[in-house]
């Protein structure tokens, strides 16, 4: 009787051994399929878990947050138009400025370019600088239109929205009782428009853009 114990326990090690699969669990063949399952159903899922090593599940590392260049779009502007329109609220802010002025040099964007950067066909070098499209009014550049060739600054500065911004400010801050003034006159006071009343149409949307972006 014991002999023939031994026997079947030696028997059972034996085929344990040679088939590699200990007993209760599944053959090697479905264990390979329930794997391959399982990774397909990750994989479909877009599942955030990487394969470790000696078969351990592992939280794959999420990849570093990158700032955006520009904000997101707010009140129907583009991402760019965005930026820009950002630009004008810090430099106001940096100079210590009222959000009156901020609106003043909104609106005048506005109307000057939309809030884009403009390059100008007639000046080669405009067109090689960072800008967001061209325009071919005289040799007026950038956010505000302004001019080299009326001491505003160099195509380089003034294809620089912050620098446009600055020489905007610094100008209307020259200007005696501004604040007083209608914010269309106080634009055109710095601008000299052809058109002077234009900017006046702007201040709806000038004042959701401030509000958005504060």
């Amino acid at each position: 009787m014991i002999g023939t114990m031994i026997g079947c326990v030696l028997g059972l090690v034996a085929a344990v051994l040679i088939s590699g699969v200990l007993p209760g669990g599944p053959p090697p063949e479905r264990e390979l399929a329930i794997s391959a399952e399982l990774e397909a159903r990750e994989s479909a899922a877009g599942s955030n878990v990487s394969r470790g090593s000696r078969g351990k599940d592992r939280s794959a590392p999420k990849p570093n947050a990158t700032p955006s260049a520009a904000p997101r779009s707010v009140a129907g502007l583009s991402r760019a138009q965005t930026a820009n329109a950002l630009v004008i609220i810090t430099v106001a802010r940096k100079r210590k400025l009222p959000e009156r002025a901020a609106l003043v040099g909104m609106m005048t964007a506005m109307q000057e370019t939309y809030l884009r950067n403009l390059a100008n066909d007639r000046i080669p070098s405009s067109l090689a600088l960072p800008n967001e499209g061209a325009g071919r009014d005289f040799d007026s550049l950038g956010l505000f239109q302004q001019r080299s060739s009326q001491g505003w600054g160099s195509t380089a500065e003034l294809m620089d929205p912050e620098y446009a911004t600055n020489a905007f400010f610094r100008s209307l801050e020259r200007v005696e009782g501004w604040e007083r003034m209608s914010l269309s006159q106080a634009a055109q006071t710095v601008q000299k428009s052809a058109f002077p009343d234009a900017y006046a149409k702007h201040e709806p949307q000038a004042r959701k853009i401030i509000a958005a972006l504060t």
